[in-house]
């Protein structure tokens, strides 16, 4: 993944992107530190002494564009406070403008000191931008990210923009990521979401990974529903791989035990109107968990799924079940194409079975548009209410050629 710092080039229109929000978020900032109970060049006149107004009448004159004023009032508020950080931060801005060298090291000194100090780190992420410094860009990037909710949005565009843009900036990202920053989530949310960054996602996960820093199961499951909720299944299939997951059964968690897998590749439990559902112990064989679903036989809930990864090919789906009544079974299995909602297989209203009994449905997952399925367990509804309470455990998927014995 990593990359010559000659290999690529910034697009100036991702300069731009970065460009602008920096902008648009200094004026933000310094309309914010100008703001007071008395205005600041009134507060100089009563307090003459103060290097605190003397700063912020300082950043007040750069911003109206009186470089030379600013840079004379920052002086003076340096000699009363050598540690302001708001005087420090507007002598650079200012040297900046007037083509000092020095800019830099005063604004880079402005961010040390003062790391809630937003306008210093969005000049320096921007500065370091430029001399694709990444590391150092996505240093200041993230003290900005800690500490300034309302930049979050635009801010995580520009890097991810930057990071799909340039292999050495996606390089930066990754180490930066590794230290697991507080908005790490957050901005695995927004990449996940949004079309044109998803795949960048992936690409950040199974570097994360490779590194010996994989993301959490709630990180995964983050990414995996913002693919699958965009019908991405290629990409399901290719990061679920990449961070190999679970490989010992074609369906996780078979006997219903709970496990800490991510989401949609361990049970979501709907439950809703109409239906409880729930995995608890099952009163027939002590100290065995099983799944326990309790219908009304009228509604049409959710109930439970989880996504599969099948190659084209034939399947049996196996199991065990059993009935606490007398009334039909009106719950059954269906294997549902993720790519595109077909429906591939389904069990039909099965008699009751007051005991553990085993029960299988064959399918076949099509050689085309079928990268993920859904195993879901769906209703079979009357026109009445009939309650009914039905338990499923063991429940498998195997290729048809290697079938059990019964």
């Amino acid at each position: 993944m990593t990359s010559r710092s000659g290999d690529h080039q910034p697009k100036r229109w991702v300069w731009g992107a970065a460009w602008g929000v920096s902008l648009l978020l200094g004026g933000l900032a310094l309309a914010q530190g100008a703001a007071s109970i008395l205005p600041a060049a009134a507060a100089v006149h009563i307090a003459p002494w103060s290097g605190r107004w003397k700063a912020e009448l300082a950043a007040q004159h750069l911003a109206a564009g009186d470089v030379e004023g600013a840079r004379s009032l920052a002086l003076q508020a340096l000699r009363g406070e050598p540690a302001n950080v708001e005087a420090l931060r507007t002598l650079g801005l200012a040297a900046a403008q007037a083509g000092d060298p020095k800019a830099e090291r005063l604004v880079s000194l402005a961010a040390e000191r003062g790391f809630r100090d937003g306008p210093s780190h969005l000049w320096m992420f921007e500065n370091r931008v430029r001399a694709r410094d990444y590391p150092a860009a996505f240093l200041h990037a993230d003290a900005l990210l800690r500490r300034r909710l309302d930049v979050r949005a635009s801010m995580f565009r520009t890097v991810a923009e930057l990071a799909r843009n340039d292999p050495a900036a996606k390089t930066a990202l990754i180490e930066r990521l590794e230290t697991e920053p507080s908005w790490r989530s957050e901005f695995f949310y927004y990449l996940a979401n949004d079309g044109l960054y998803a795949g960048l996602a992936d690409d950040l996960a199974l570097g994360l990974n490779a590194a010996g820093h994989g993301l959490s199961p709630d990180e995964q499951t983050i990414i995996y529903m913002g693919l699958v909720s965009q019908r991405r299944l290629a990409e399901v299939s290719r990061l679920r791989r990449g961070l190999g997951g679970q490989a010992n059964s074609l369906v996780v968690d078979s006997a219903f035990d709970g496990v800490s897998e991510p989401l949609p590749f361990r049970w979501n439990l709907f439950g809703g109107v109409g239906s409880a559902v729930d995995l608890t112990e099952d009163g027939l064989r002590g100290g065995n968990r099983a799944l326990r679903i309790e219908y009304d036989g009228y509604s049409a809930p959710g109930m439970v799924n989880q996504l599969l990864l099948l190659e084209p090919g034939r399947y049996e789906l196996v199991g065990q079940r059993r009935s606490e009544d007398d009334q039909p079974i009106r719950t059954g299995w269906s294997i549902i194409c993720a790519d595109d909602g077909r429906m591939i297989a389904s069990e039909s209203v099965a008699p009751p079975q007051h005991h553990w009994a085993r029960f299988r449905l064959a399918f076949e997952v099509p050689a085309q548009g079928c990268v993920g399925q859904w195993l879901q367990l769906q209703a079979h509804p009357l026109d009445r209410r009939q309650t009914i309470v039905v338990w499923y455990d063991d429940l498998n998927v195997q290729r048809a050629e290697m079938k059990q014995a019964f």
